[in-house]
């Protein structure tokens, strides 16, 4: 049998991740007040056991354009499962199980939870466009996955996708304003509905993460998702079959700002992005290799092909205020983001964590942090687990492998579902 390649190896390490934190959510739900409503399963979103929307939406829109489809559908399936059961009704959706700020004072396996599983909504009283608008991107990135594999679901999850735009639509507001807790964890820059693309009024993009979102209706399978992920696709796509008609002047313009961001990526922009000594991007102190994670994902997955596809044949390339770019370089950004990731780096760690010789030990994560069920099934309590204290390295290659790094050490799918799109895409 043929040994598997470095990169499908973690690949398999990152949808198992994954996987196993949407088992913890199917088989420990703790007290839940569902009521007569199954609110059960889809993911926890990191090293906590609170389901929060926002963020599974996003990994969902992520995975879903991942070119990993087949090993990736089942990880996917699951959370679109999910997504359906908790949109009820046409404008009712529910967004958050579980309480952040309870849960994280008891540090228990999810096996052991007794803290409240709240379920929190929006609705035509309770509004929340962004999270509708994210929602909205899983369900139609989704169907479109699974149109090969299983035409019936995927018809499923475009109904749901057209119905959560409605809802978007005719009832505007934040969701956080409707789900308080969520603000402190996950919250949301707002929304617009703008044609056809979102552009901040900041301009030049400073970075692509789970807050990404924006809507326009005569596309119903390009709704939402975060933003080069999908709409450079179909932009640029449009752009060159000379298809966009009246709307040519603000696609071009939406081809600038994202080819801007890219060139901030490559160190060849007028606004360059910090990078580390040790060559990773770097844009927060918390979680940066979402940020990392999802701005090579953009490159690999999105670019090269379209590039490759639409520019090579033409011969065309990205004109940065500093250099003329090529697809090469493109391809040399994610390698080296990858690469970094998995070892490549200063401290000669693999911040994938069980896959190398060497890598993280001490993560920050309810489940990983007490003994197995397996071996030892006797319930612990709140403050029998680890005693919490009130996420890749810093700015200047610096890691510390301590359980108390929340800022470093804690997995998130959000971190992982573009991972998985940039290293399947360099397979």
């Amino acid at each position: 049998m043929a040994r598997p390649s470095t990169k499908n190896v973690v690949l398999i390490f990152s949808l198992s991740f994954m996987i196993m934190l949407s088992e913890f959510a199917i088989q420990s739900e703790g007290l839940s007040d569902y009521r007569s409503i199954d609110l059960t399963g889809g993911y926890y979103d990191a090293g906590d056991n609170v389901k929060f929307g926002f963020p599974m939406a996003f990994a969902i829109s992520m995975l879903s354009w991942s070119n990993e489809l087949l090993n990736a559908l089942d990880a996917i399936q699951r959370r679109t499962d999910y997504l359906i059961k908790v949109h009820t009704q046409p404008n009712v959706l529910y967004g958050e199980v579980g309480d952040g700020d309870s849960d994280h004072a008891c540090w228990q396996r999810p096996e052991d939870m007794t803290t409240p599983g709240t379920a929190y909504k929006i609705d035509e009283q309770h509004l929340g466009a962004d999270l509708a608008g994210e929602t909205m991107a899983a369900f139609a990135a989704a169907s479109i996955a699974f149109v090969p594999m299983d035409s019936n679901y995927s018809a499923q999850l475009l109904t749901h996708a057209r119905q959560v735009y409605d809802f978007a639509s005719l009832h505007r507001g934040h969701y956080q304003k409707s789900i308080p807790g969520a603000q402190k964890f996950y919250s949301s820059s707002g929304y617009e509905l703008l044609a056809p693309v979102k552009i901040d009024t900041g301009g030049v993009r400073t970075q692509f993460s789970r807050d990404d979102k924006f809507r326009r209706r005569p596309n119903p399978r390009c709704q939402g998702i975060s933003q080069l992920v999908c709409q450079i696709v179909f932009v640029n796509k449009l752009l060159m079959e000379d298809k966009f008609g009246d709307f040519y002047a603000t696609a071009a313009q939406y081809q600038k700002r994202a080819e801007q961001f890219i060139c901030n990526c490559l160190q060849k922009g007028d606004g360059n992005f910090h990078k580390t000594p040790g060559g990773l991007l770097w844009f927060l102190p918390r979680n940066n290799l979402q940020y990392t994670s999802t701005a090579a994902f953009v490159s690999a997955v999105i670019i090269i092909a379209l590039y490759t596809d639409y520019l090579a044949p033409k011969h065309a390339s990205i004109q940065c205020p500093n250099s003329i770019m090529l697809s090469f370089d493109l391809i040399m950004l994610a390698q080296s983001q990858a690469g970094y990731i998995l070892r490549a780096n200063p401290n000669n760690i693999s911040y994938m964590i069980g896959y190398g010789s060497r890598c993280p030990t001490h993560v920050h994560h309810m489940g990983a942090s007490i003994v197995s069920m397996k071996n030892d099934s006797a319930p612990v309590s709140c403050s029998q687990g680890y005693g919490f204290n009130r996420q890749g390295p810093d700015g200047q290659d610096g890691y510390t492998d301590a359980r108390t790094n929340y800022q470093q050490a804690e997995p998130a799918t959000i971190n992982t579902a573009p991972f998985v799109g940039l290293l399947a895409s360099l397979a």
